[in-house]
């Protein structure tokens, strides 16, 4: 007759927690005064972004703005 070891299956005792980590402002909250006061920085990264996205047409970042209306 084989014996198993009923100790590996024991239940293991409930942890109680004690401390409940929530954050203190929601993910899609937006604070327009900050981007109102950077926004000198939030147009450099926007014309960057599309400066280098475009570079290698022929129309460069004209393209930007007729490809919408094509598309349709």
């Amino acid at each position: 007759m084989i014996q198993t070891q009923n100790n590996k299956f024991k239940q293991q005792p409930v942890e109680k927690w004690d401390m409940i980590i929530k954050p203190e402002s929601s993910l899609f909250e937006i604070d327009f005064n900050e981007i109102w006061r950077y926004r000198n920085l939030l147009m450099m990264y926007v014309k960057r972004d599309i400066v280098t996205f475009y570079k290698q047409t022929i129309l460069g970042p004209l393209w930007f703005l007729f490809n919408p209306f094509l598309q349709h």
